[in-house]
């Protein structure tokens, strides 16, 4: 494998009817995430998108920020996630600074994108994810595009995604990843971590930071599963590792203490668990 398409047609290919993504009710088999990935990657070429251009992506976690990665992983797009911590005019200067030229954002977020709109021409188009008025619907995006996903294919040396520094020392700065780069942590996470095909990791940290795709590549290079919050909810955590029989998770010290506070956390089920992570 030389790309991160090359990891997501494996999975497809391999373990075609194996979990790769469950979040509440949606669950997508490696086969359907991978169809999606490329119809979605189509879609945005329809649009206009070429290779090493940027489409940027506005979201709480959830499936369809993934695909949006995939998406670009697999067709040579940069996919640029955008903090939705930050205020309206600190994402436009990311936008900018990226050179994005569309953008997907979630309905909540409807508000800002109408400022953005107002403020940053360089956007091109603008999807929603769920129920917009002013904006092409993501699953007419990816209804639209082929299966078999754009003319076009990542090479090695290109990026893939453009990931914002905090900008706790000054405006955020984008930090680009190469194909190569990110499948070699793939490989590296994994087999650090002791990952397996029957790895199902719990992810609760935020996408648009690296802490959001860390070890959801090394479930990937295994073709394991992950199993998606939208945001941290300790109670959640327990409930759901407990249900879905997680093997592995990511958090901070902090989350980790709010998890050990929930009342009668002894009751649940954890025996599942193999590792935890944790780290700042």
């Amino acid at each position: 494998m030389r790309t991160v398409r090359d990891l997501i047609e494996r999975n497809a290919l391999s373990f075609a009817n194996r979990e790769a993504l469950v979040c509440g009710e949606q669950r997508l088999s490696h086969s359907a995430y991978a169809q999606r990935a490329l119809r979605l990657a189509s879609g945005l070429y329809q649009l206009g998108l070429r290779r090493q251009e940027r489409v940027a992506v506005l979201a709480m976690n959830c499936v369809e920020i993934y695909e949006t990665y995939a998406a670009a992983e697999a067709a040579g797009f940069i996919c640029v996630p955008i903090n939705y911590r930050l205020a309206p005019l600190e994402m436009i200067q990311v936008l900018r600074d990226s050179g994005a030229k569309i953008l997907l954002f979630e309905a909540q977020y409807a508000a800002a994108v109408a400022q953005i709109r107002a403020e940053n021409k360089t956007i091109v188009h603008y999807i929603g994810i769920g129920s917009t008025d002013s904006a092409l619907r993501y699953e007419q995006v990816i209804a639209e595009g082929d299966p078999n996903g754009p003319p076009i294919r990542p090479t090695p040396d290109d990026y893939a995604w453009l990931l914002y520094t905090s900008g706790t020392t000054g405006r955020p700065k984008g930090v680009p990843w190469r194909q190569q780069k990110i499948l070699h942590s793939a490989r590296m996470c994994a087999q650090a971590s002791e990952m397996t095909g029957q790895t199902r990791l719990l992810q609760v940290t935020p996408a648009f930071h690296i802490g959001g795709k860390g070890y959801v590549l090394g479930t990937a290079w295994e073709g394991g599963c992950m199993v998606l919050h939208k945001a941290f909810d300790p109670k959640a955590m327990l409930e759901t590792i407990q249900q879905e029989r997680i093997t592995h998770t990511f958090m901070v010290a902090a989350m980790v203490q709010a998890v050990l506070a929930v009342p009668k956390v002894e009751s649940y089920d954890l025996s599942s668990i193999q590792q935890i992570f944790s780290a700042a």
